[in-house]
């Protein structure tokens, strides 16, 4: 177990804050059913693969840019994960996102990247279309892009 922050008071058990932020792959419920763990990779688990290369990761699910803020150190989750492992950008969601939405604005952002948009510019336009037939904010506002913009 890793510690982080403050000493604990006597008792307390303190956990590291990139093991509250996961991803569950496919068949990880059939692998849990066997008693084992293929299929849930964990924060903790990205910060130890080597993603050097990784030139995009699209976490398209709800709240997959949530996660721990630590005083004086930011956020902890899956997007500190993946940058500190080597992803060179990433596209996550602040909050609990409506399906049909999500999927019309990530077949705009790959279209629009696809047609040599920067991923910037590929993901602002996708908002700017779902916007267009949906404009409260709720439905296209909560993806965010962070590393490298091109």
């Amino acid at each position: 177990m890793k510690v982080v922050g403050a000493a604990p008071r006597a008792g307390l058990r303190v956990e590291s804050p990139m093991l509250r932020s996961g991803i569950a792959l496919a068949r990880a419920n059939a692998s849990i059913r066997k008693g084992q763990d293929d299929g849930l990779v964990c924060a903790e688990k990205l910060l130890g693969m080597d993603l050097a290369g990784t030139d995009l990761v699209v976490l398209s699910a709800c709240d997959t840019g949530v996660g721990k803020v630590q005083e004086g150190e930011g956020v902890f989750g899956l997007e500190r994960a993946f940058l500190l492992a080597g992803a060179r950008t990433l596209v996550v969601s602040l909050w609990p996102v409506p399906d049909d939405e999500t999927r019309q604005l990530m077949e705009a952002f790959y279209k629009g990247m696809a047609a040599g948009r920067t991923k910037v510019q590929a993901l602002a336009e996708a908002k700017r279309r779902v916007a267009a037939r949906k404009p409260h904010p709720y439905y296209w506002a909560a993806f965010v892009l962070h590393g490298n913009p091109d």
